[in-house]
């Protein structure tokens, strides 16, 4: 959940992450019975301790009656260099010590491709000792393929069906309520298109184990490789990339597990060793221990916990088998919302009580008598709820511990009975409780919060937190404290109430905005009628061959948090998290600047405008959507201006344009979403003029401005209804075209153009926008009559200004900006996503051209 203090994003809520004590790691179920698991027989570490064994194949008696697998292994190795007439050696018992490992994970692999079906009931095990008590962690790790008829897959709090024709993800957890019912459908041939599951982020979290075990959350790059082999080896899926790397293969000593004798393959990779225990008698893989690697490092450094393995048996696994009636069949679930990417839920209000008047609070001083706020009426009250967390309670005890400002109250509450026993008589803490803070004097005030009965009451959506109780005894701010800038996000809070302002009715407007665009996600995602079969109007559409070429130019180096993007002169402007601009080159391999702007405490940015005035120099803007203020920036990125002024009451700013009056320096336009409507303003002498007093979403910029309104568009000159056709969200352009984005009733994405006059030209679907971002979707080529759009999915549809689409590119990761370079010498689209930017060229193809000046085609 976003909120907004003085500009600057911030979380309001945050989902409630597990608290993990790493002498538990995560969490303990109870053991399966049975499973014929010896689960410490020894511990899986580099260069571990082996059962003894002496290598040898106790099968070979039986190698040309019970085993043909072991036969075809063999008599491929021993006819190696054989010639016609030549007599072969004897497969016996030194012939099997000969084979290597590359060679028996070779024919694994053939078995494995050429096979027609498979199944298994396998399960991934983390097993160890917690103070000599020995736990296992099973969970689902379950596959059945088959070449004809589908795929089912069971991955931790995941299943995955695939019937030939549609794909279908479900994903069963308590906690987000089976992520709120969602279920993810594509319609495919091809049961590899799996992998576009795993790189759905929410997907890869519940098919990959984040939500499950205790693996590092930082090793994102890994997930690929928490996936069973089976889906590579007979689906085609490009995980497990460890399986087929270049790296050292070694046969190490033959194993018996569970009185099955096995080969045992171990693959070195980056991530550490992996060893398949590979069944002598059918080839089909029994076991799989996997690197310690993908475990937090809090788990494997604590000393409580010894003897980890983290290890799957593939139970009862089967080639060419028949599949069970049904297995593969894909249905819609009741009460599913169905969707093409997973959409994240939204949080739990941070508390009923914001807005509201609060009760008398069950809390407890040190000395035992009750405490109540209405006592300290008149004032601005911050309390931390701080649980366990002693970072956290640390920086709330030095934030209070600074120069106490008048009518300010700070006070650190805990719910642990053991931290509320008798200690130092001058603060009346336990010797524990102060064991925990800074050597400088303790800030705040402490009170005692027994049964945790205030946080039930208060119904806090999470913990630690700290919230603000105003002068006047309402609750006016709650905050989770899982942001790094918390202090700072509290302290402006702090300020802004004291001023007066309702933070509580912004933060609620801003959770009803939240939850809207939630609604708004999930339409945008709903890829239609899937279940109607394949026969229906969206599966029998003729895909138009592409009129350009995409071809990636350079990537950029590391960014921290990569966001929207402007370009002029050859030069791409990047957000790099809300207060730092990254400037590159036109051949992006390094930055030429990395500039934090100068901006006043707890502010920051997430959108960019630019411009070039008639006197060559160029000059920017930023905001931040549903800010309290935006910024111009001189040419060397300097703060020349900002407005609204400090304090000013609105409602949000929703948009920004730079006008050139030739005065030198631009004036602002500047849309609120509430009452405040649009204001110009002269940058140079602060004069604000009232251009419209509707809440507006959206503005253009340049001559005939058009605004979005409501759901209606409007000519900003005299606030005018241009088009009510759909429900607008968006409108961009320039002096050549303007185009919305507004859903019809059908809750379809459209992509609809205007003339400069605001006549209508055409219009044409797009699908699945994302406004629950800070990405701004369409960009407009300056080069040519081309506009780019970006979708929800990581696709971006390349349209020129007549409504034909000349190509599109899927992106395997979320995009977070699109903008066109300010390159005279060619057509360049950057592409930013997290960690990096990417530019690519976009070339006409043979077969059609696009370039000149644009005109409406005829009707």
């Amino acid at each position: 959940m976003i909120s907004i203090v003085n500009g600057l994003p911030l979380k309001i809520g945050g989902n409630t992450s597990r608290l993990i004590e790493v002498y538990a790691p995560y969490r303990i179920r109870s053991n399966l019975p049975g499973n014929g698991i010896h689960p410490l027989e020894r511990q899986n570490t580099a260069g571990p301790s082996r059962v003894p064994g002496n290598g040898r194949n106790l099968m070979l008696s039986r190698l040309n009656t019970t085993n043909p697998w072991l036969a075809f292994v063999l008599t491929s190795v021993v006819l190696v260099g054989c010639q016609p007439g030549q007599t072969t050696v004897d497969p016996g018992e030194p012939a099997a010590d000969q084979l290597t490992g590359k060679e028996i994970l070779s024919e694994v692999f053939r078995q494995y491709q050429a096979a027609e079906t498979y199944t298994d009931r396998a399960l991934l095990y983390l097993n160890y000792r917690i103070d000599g008590r020995l736990v296992q962690e099973p969970q689902p790790w379950s596959v059945s393929w088959s070449r004809k008829d589908g795929l089912s897959t069971r991955l931790f709090n995941s299943q995955v069906q695939f019937d030939g024709q549609l794909m279908s993800c479900f994903v069963f957890d308590i906690e987000s309520a089976n992520l709120d019912d969602q279920q993810w459908v594509m319609r495919t041939a091809d049961s590899a298109e799996i992998d576009r599951l795993l790189a759905d982020p929410i997907g890869q979290h519940f098919m990959c184990g984040y939500s499950e075990l205790p693996l590092d959350e930082t090793e994102k790059s890994l997930a690929a490789c928490l996936v069973p082999p089976a889906l590579r080896l007979c689906g085609g899926s490009q995980s497990n990339s460890w399986l087929t790397s270049d790296s050292s293969i070694e046969r190490l000593a033959d194993q018996m597990l569970d009185g099955i004798p096995c080969y045992v393959v171990q693959i070195a990779s980056p991530q550490g060793n992996y060893e398949l225990y590979v069944n002598q008698q059918t080839g089909l893989i029994e076991q799989l221990n996997l690197p310690f690697h993908f475990l937090d490092q809090r788990v494997l450094s604590a000393d409580e916990i010894e003897e980890i393995q983290l290890f799957a048996r593939f139970h009862d696994a089967q080639l060419n088998a028949a599949a069970e009636p049904g297995a593969f069949e894909v249905k819609r679930r009741e009460q599913a919302k169905v969707v093409s990417q997973f959409v994240t839920i939204p949080e739990r209000f941070p508390s009923p009580w914001i807005g509201k008047k609060l009760p008398p609070l069950e809390l407890q001083k040190t000395d035992g008598t009750n405490w109540s706020h209405s006592d300290l009426s008149g004032q601005t009250i911050a309390l931390c709820w701080f649980a366990n967390d002693t970072d956290t309670l640390k920086q709330f005890v030095q934030l209070a511990g600074e120069t106490p400002k008048p009518g300010q109250s700070f006070f650190a509450i805990y719910s642990d009975g053991e931290l509320n026993t008798p200690g130092d008589p001058s603060s009346g803490l336990s010797p524990e409780l102060q064991s925990r803070l800074p050597d400088s004097p303790p800030g705040p005030q402490w009170l005692y919060d027994p049964q945790l009965s205030t946080t039930v009451q208060l119904k806090l959506s999470t913990v630690p937190a700290v919230m603000i109780i105003g002068p006047a005894g309402q609750l006016q701010y709650v905050q989770g404290m899982s942001e790094p800038d918390w202090p700072t996000q509290l302290q402006a809070a702090m300020r802004r109430i004291e001023q007066g302002e309702d933070v509580a009715a912004e933060m609620r407007r801003e959770y009803e905005n939240y939850r809207q665009q939630y609604d708004d996600q999930l339409a945008a995602n709903d890829p239609g009628e899937l279940f109607a079969g394949p026969g229906d109007e969206a599966a029998a559409t003729e895909v138009a061959p592409p009129r350009v070429r995409f071809q990636k130019q350079w990537e950029s180096g590391t960014l921290t948090s990569g966001g929207n993007l402007d370009s002029q002169q050859e030069q791409l402007y990047v957000l790099d998290g809300f207060q730092t601009i990254v400037v590159l080159d036109s051949n992006g391999q390094t930055a030429t600047a990395n500039m934090p702007l100068k901006l006043p405490e707890s502010h920051g940015v997430n959108r960019l405008r630019s411009m070039t005035t008639r006197d060559g120099q160029q000059w920017f803007a930023g905001f931040s959507m549903l800010g309290r203020t935006v910024f111009l920036f001189d040419p060397t990125w300097q703060t020349v201006y900002q407005y609204p002024p400090t304090g000013t009451p609105h409602d949000g700013i929703s948009d920004v344009q730079l006008v050139d009056t030739g005065s030198g320096q631009p004036e602002l336009q500047v849309a609120f979403v509430g009452q405040q409507g649009i204001h110009q303003v002269d940058t140079t002498t602060g004069e604000a003029m009232v251009l419209s007093r509707q809440p507006t979403r959206s503005l253009t910029a340049g001559p005939q401005n058009l605004y979005v309104s409501g759901d209606e568009l409007r000519r900003l000159k005299d606030g005018s209804t241009v088009d009510q056709a759909y429900q607008y969200r968006v409108v961009t352009g320039d002096s050549r075209i303007r185009v919305a984005l507004g859903k019809n009733q059908g809750n379809r994405w459209n992509l609809v153009a205007f003339g400069p006059t605001g006549q209508r030209l055409w219009e044409r679907p797009v699908g699945p926008q994302d406004f629950a971002t800070d990405l701004e979707n369409v960009s407009l080529s300056p080069g040519q009559n081309w506009l780019a759009i970006a979708d929800a999915k990581g696709q971006v549809e390349l349209i020129d200004f007549s409504g034909q689409q000349l190509g599109e590119h899927r992106f395997d990761q979320p995009i977070h900006g699109i903008n066109w370079l300010n390159d005279p010498a060619g057509n360049h689209l950057a592409v930013s996503f997290a960690d990096h930017v990417e530019l690519w060229q976009i070339e006409p193809a043979p077969i059609h051209s696009v370039s000149g000046e644009w005109s409406a085609p005829n009707k």
